[in-house]
């Protein structure tokens, strides 16, 4: 008999079978086939650095975020965490997940369980956060026709309603004592204090910020240089909506390591800018593939990075 665990996992499986099945309908293989056949490599090679230095300021943002609990891990540190993190996340069909990967480099470096943890749900708390801010101020700005989307129309509100549960968990955590509250609430009570007090921190939000802005803007010319390779133009800012929906869609747990919610994604969103079903999946097949090199980079970074 099952256990609870297999069958969770035996679930998602099934369930992400069926999500790469279904996109798979839409797509013509021949034609797919074709514009594999056709990419240029450069752009393909230039995704990837992009994408790899992307990785570098995702883990100085981490880096800024544990300095703010005073015990810094370092760039190096955060960095082979970060590395690792996308090996467990895109190649290994796993319920370990990269951030428990991060929090056990953290904790090698130093930090008790409790910071180490706070420091990962932090660093993802900020750029969740970030990806929500940007798809509201998409939605708002417009100018373009996937913000008709029924999808994008969804993110947005799911992106409405983590903005609101930032604030809310700011507010909390400057006014809730965790060591007054029950053993239940305080990992909660905890978690939104290091929340509050890190986004009232003028030094640490800087840095975060700062180091946002540059992985963001690095993946929006990944996904650009991607459809790039394949001879299909989409501007900057439609390759920045695709790149947050990209992201947020990656919280449904429902997927191994993103396939078939991302091709799935990008073919709902592009259609309204005459981007075939085809060409959104190659596009995102190709994205997936710099994804993928990055995480087999991770995959010898956590085998020759031994913990102390």
């Amino acid at each position: 008999m099952l256990d609870r665990s297999k069958l969770l996992w035996l679930i998602k499986l099934c369930v992400a079978a069926t999500i790469i099945i279904v996109v798979a309908r839409q797509v013509d293989s021949a034609k797919l086939v074709d514009r594999f056949a056709s990419a240029h490599v450069w752009p393909f090679a230039a995704a990837t650095v992009a994408t790899t230095i992307a990785i570098f300021a995702n883990a100085q943002r981490w880096n800024s975020l544990t300095a703010h609990l005073q015990l810094p891990i370092g760039l190096r540190v955060a960095s082979t965490g970060y590395f690792e993190a996308m090996f467990f996340n895109q190649i290994l069909p796993t319920g370990l997940g990269g951030d428990a990967v991060r929090g056990m480099r953290a904790y090698d470096a130093g930090l008790s369980v409790g910071l180490a943890t706070l420091s990962v749900l932090l660093d993802r708390a900020f750029g969740l956060l970030s990806t929500a801010l940007l798809i509201l101020l998409a939605a708002g700005v417009g100018h373009t026709p996937i913000i008709a989307t029924p999808i994008f129309s969804v993110l947005t509100i799911v992106s409405a309603i983590i903005v609101a549960g930032a604030v809310a968990g700011i507010i909390i955590g400057a006014l809730v004592n965790p060591e007054s509250c029950s053993k239940w609430i305080r990992p909660f009570a905890w978690a939104a204090k290091g929340f509050s007090t890190s986004s009232r921190s003028i030094p640490t939000v800087s840095s975060v910020i700062a180091m946002l802005i540059i992985a963001n803007a690095l993946s929006v010319c990944a996904i650009s240089l991607c459809a790039a390779s394949v001879g299909i133009q989409i501007s900057w800012w439609n390759s920045m909506l695709l790149t947050q929906a990209i992201a947020l869609s990656a919280i449904v747990p429902f997927s191994i390591g993103g396939w078939g919610v991302r091709e799935g994604t990008s073919m709902l969103l592009l259609a309204p800018l005459g981007v075939s079903s085809t060409d959104a999946t190659a596009i995102s097949i190709i994205f997936g593939f710099v994804l993928t090199l990055n995480a087999l980079m991770g995959a010898a970074v956590w085998a020759f990075s031994g913990y102390q």
